[in-house]
């Protein structure tokens, strides 16, 4: 019995243990979805999928049918406005610290 509510405690215990880093990388993940909101840059990645295709659309018609479409069909799958934003994001995180993004918000 004793053994068992020693387990909990130190179940309980670790468990309190890690939530200030949880909360910590919340927070950061808060702060940069902030940044990038308030900054425009998210309405920036947005636009970059259309630009490529539009890019594209202007000098691609030099290429062959098949080869056109096939490319375009990769730079539509390869500049998903979601995905980069995903991994600008994720990148902002890692490289900028919570006193940085704060002041930046500030």
């Amino acid at each position: 019995m004793i053994v068992a509510i020693s387990r909990i405690v130190l179940g309980l215990i670790l468990a309190c243990w890690t939530i200030p880093a949880w909360a910590e990388a919340e927070n950061q993940s808060l702060l940069v979805l902030d940044v990038m909101a308030l900054s425009g840059l998210q309405h920036q990645i947005q636009q970059i999928p259309q630009q490529v295709l539009a890019g594209f659309d202007q000098q691609g018609r030099k290429l062959p049918g098949e080869q056109q479409a096939a490319l375009r069909h990769a730079l539509a799958t390869s500049f998903d406005a979601t995905m980069l934003d995903g991994v600008i994001a994720k990148n902002l995180e890692s490289s900028l610290g919570p006193d940085v993004l704060t002041a930046t918000l500030n």
